[in-house]
C-alpha cells in the first residue's frame, strides 16, 4: 500500500477541554517543583563544562571543541554570552528553568494528547529531572520539539517559522539528526506543490545550514570513538532500551522486563502510525538512536526515547483520528510516566545526600584558604571544571598534561589516557613550586609527602585537597 500523507485534521486542540485556570494551576505546581529540584541540585562536570568553554576558550578553540565533544553548538550560543559576560553561576539553572517549565506549558497547553496523558508526561523523571533539572542542551532539543510539534498542523500557513524551528533542531543535538533531516524533507516536498519558489528558497537555506553542521561537527582524521569492542556497543544499547521506560532507580526489576516494555511501546507507537511517513520517521529515529548510543551512551540519556516517542506521537495526533491501538498505548504511557513521576521523587531526595558534586564544597573551602593566587595541582583532568565552574579565578595546573584547566578536551585519546596518574606524574609534581594538590582519590604517602587538609564528597564527584610538605623546587 502506497503511504498516506498526513495531512492536518479540523479538529480542536484537547487543551482546550479542561478549564484554562486548573491548566494553569497545574503549570504553577510544575514550576515549584522544578524550581525547588533545581535549587537542590549540583551541576556536575558534563553539566558545566559548556559554560567553562564558552567562557574560556578562543573561536579556534570552540570550533575544535565542537568537532570532538559530539554536541552541536545551539546550547553553547545560548550561554554564551551570559558566561562571556561574567554572569554568577547560578545563571546556568535559571535558564534551565525557564526551558523546562516552556516545555511543560506547551505539552499541557498545545499538546492534543488527553489531560489524563500530559500531566503524567510533564511530571515524569525524564521531563522533571533527566532534561528538566540536569542543565545540558538536550532540554533545549526537547523545547524545540515541542514548538516543532505545535507548530505541525500550521507548517504550510506559516512556512518560514517552521523551517526556523527545524534548523535550530538541527543545531540542537546529534541525537536527533535523522528527525530534523527527515521532517526537512517530508516538509519540502509538501511546499514544493504550494509554493515552489518559496519552496527553492527554503531548500537553499536547509542547504547551507547543513553544510555549516557539517563544518562545525566532522570529526578530525586522528579522532578516536570510545567504544573500544562491539560488545560494549551492543550492552550499550541493551542499557538504553532497558532504562527508556522504566525508572533509572528500579534497576532491580530484571532486565528483560524493562527491556520488554521498551519493546511493547515502541511496537504499540509503530502500529498507532500506521502506513504513514510518520512510521518512517519512528522507525528511522530508534534505529539513528541505536547508532548512537552503539558509540556512546550513559544513563541520563534514557530519557531521550521518550521525548522522541512523545514528540512523534503528538505530531501523528494532530493528523489522524484515535484508534483503539492508540487508546492502549496512551493508557499504558500514562501509567508509566505515573511511575516515573514516583521516581521523579526518588531522584530529588537521591540530590541531598550526597549531592552528585563535592565541587562547590570545595571551591567555598579553596576560597577560604590564605593561599590566594597560587596555582593548585590537579591529578587528572575531568571533574576539576566542576570547581571551576565556582570559582573562575581559580589557577588549576593539569599535572597529567602540563595544562592550565578550563574545559574538557573531548579527544577521544587525551580524554581516555588524561586520568593516569603514574610515578612520572608524581615526580613532576615533586619538581614543581606548587604548595596545594587536588585529586579525586587520595594520594599515597609513599609517593608524596602530604597533609590532608579537605576532602569533599559527592555521589559522582568527590575531590581530596592535600598541601605538600614541603613544596619542593625544580
Amino acid at each position: 500500500m502506497p503511504l498516506l500523507k498526513d495531512q492536518p485534521q479540523n479538529r480542536k486542540y484537547a487543551a482546550f477541554t479542561a478549564p484554562i485556570a486548573w491548566l494553569w494551576a497545574v503549570w504553577l505546581a510544575y514550576a515549584l517543583c522544578v524550581a525547588f529540584a533545581l535549587a537542590g541540585h549540583l551541576p556536575w562536570r558534563d553539566e558545566v563544562d559548556p559554560w567553562i568553554a564558552t567562557r574560556n576558550a578562543t573561536i579556534p578553540e570552540l570550533l575544535s571543541y565542537f568537532r570532538t565533544s559530539g554536541h552541536p553548538p545551539l546550547w553553547h550560543l545560548l550561554l554564551l554570552p551570559f558566561s562571556r559576560l561574567g554572569a554568577p553561576s547560578p545563571t546556568l539553572q535559571i535558564i534551565q528553568f525557564f526551558i523546562t517549565t516552556t516545555t511543560a506549558w506547551l505539552i499541557l497547553f498545545r499538546c492534543p494528547f488527553p489531560l489524563w496523558l500530559r500531566i503524567p508526561i510533564v511530571f515524569s523523571s525524564a521531563f522533571m529531572y533527566s532534561i528538566g533539572v540536569i542543565a545540558r542542551g538536550y532540554g533545549l532539543m526537547t523545547l524545540i520539539l515541542c514548538a516543532i510539534a505545535s507548530q505541525y498542523p500550521h507548517r504550510l500557513q506559516h512556512p518560514r517559522r517552521y523551517a526556523l524551528l527545524l534548523m535550530l533542531l538541527l543545531f540542537s543535538e546529534v541525537h536527533v539528526l535523522y528527525i530534523s533531516a527527515t521532517l526537512s524533507l517530508l516538509f519540502l516536498w509538501d511546499v514544493r506543490s504550494i509554493h515552489p519558489r518559496l519552496c527553492q528558497r527554503i531548500f537553499v537555506i536547509f542547504a547551507l545550514a547543513a553544510s555549516a553542521w557539517l563544518i562545525i561537527m566532522w570529526p578530525p582524521p586522528e579522532y578516536n570513538i570510545l567504544v573500544e569492542t562491539s560488545y560494549k556497543g551492543f550492552h550499550n544499547i541493551l542499557y538504553a532500551l532497558s532504562g527508556a521506560y522504566l525508572p533509572n532507580l528500579m534497576f532491580y526489576y530484571p532486565t528483560h522486563e524493562r527491556v520488554g516494555t521498551t519493546l511493547l511501546v515502541l511496537l504499540l507507537t509503530i502500529a498507532t502510525l500506521g502506513k504513514t511517513r510518520l512510521q518512517i520517521v519512528f522507525i528511522g529515529a530508534i534505529l539513528w538512536l541505536a547508532f548512537v548510543f552503539y558509540n556512546y551512551y550513559a544513563p541520563h540519556h534514557n530519557a531521550l526515547l521518550y521525548v522522541i516517542n512523545i514528540f512523534v506521537l503528538w505530531l501523528h495526533h494532530t493528523t489522524a483520528k484515535p484508534s483503539p491501538i492508540s487508546r492502549l498505548l496512551y493508557m499504558l504511557l500514562a501509567l508509566i510516566s505515573i511511575f516515573m513521576a514516583y521516581n521523579t521523587y526518588t531522584l530529588y531526595q537521591e540530590e541531598r545526600a550526597p549531592p552528585t558534586s563535592g565541587a562547590k564544597d570545595m571551591a567555598e573551602y579553596i576560597r577560604n584558604l590564605p593561599y590566594q593566587g597560587e596555582t593548585i595541582a590537579y591529578l587528572g583532568c575531568h571533574p576539576l571544571v566542576s570547581i571551576a565552574y565556582y570559582m573562575p579565578e581559580i589557577h588549576l595546573w593539569q599535572v597529567s598534561n602540563n595544562r592550565y584547566a578550563n574545559y574538557i578536551l573531548w579527544d577521544k585519546a587525551y580524554y581516555n589516557t588524561c586520568e593516569t596518574v603514574d610515578e612520572a606524574t608524581y615526580t613532576r609534581l615533586r619538581n614543581s613550586d606548587t604548595t596545594l594538590a587536588l585529586s579525586t582519590q587520595r594520594i599515597p604517602q609513599t609517593m608524596l609527602d602530604v597533609t590532608l587538609l579537605h576532602k569533599s564528597y559527592g555521589s559522582t564527584e568527590s575531590y581530596v585537597l592535600y598541601q605538600i610538605n614541603p613544596p619542593s623546587r625544580p
